[in-house]
């Protein structure tokens, strides 16, 4: 039967013997070469899914939207909107644009029980009977 120093003393020194054996340079330099290509590829994969979300690092399609409303509700009645609603996709999009630039998230519950986070000076509703891509027009209080 084999005892437990013999194995433990056994592997140890297999490794040590290991570590100890110089490194030919053709080997070594195969290795960095190898590392090199695996982090290459994982930097490919990376800039992939960056590109893949849609509202990555960059321009936002549904912020350049409901930007586009609060303008256009602006140049109309020379104040933002107090509400514009959004479809789930177009309210996540805001949520995930705020987490993004570190920016605060000031959601609430209104009167009528939707929920609303505030995006300059503007209450994005939450819509989620409409399309997940709905965008409605700016809207006053009143």
């Amino acid at each position: 039967m084999v005892e437990r120093r013999e194995v433990m003393g056994g592997g140890l020194m297999t490794g040590l013997a290991a570590l100890m054996m110089p490194r030919t340079a053709a080997g070594a330099t195969a290795q960095d070469r190898d590392d090199g290509q695996i982090a290459a590829a994982i930097n490919k994969l990376r800039e992939e899914f960056v590109k893949s979300q849609e509202c990555g690092p960059g321009p936002c399609s549904a912020i350049v939207a409901i930007r586009t409303q609060q303008n256009n509700f602006l140049k109309a009645n020379q104040k933002f909107p107090d509400f514009i609603d959004a479809g789930i996709d177009v309210w996540e999009a805001v949520y995930d644009w705020h987490v993004r630039h570190n920016q605060p998230i000031n959601t609430t519950r209104l009167p009528d029980g939707r929920y609303g986070i505030a995006f300059m000076f503007t209450t994005i509703v939450l819509r989620p009977d409409n399309q997940p891509s709905f965008l409605s027009f700016g809207y006053d209080a009143r």
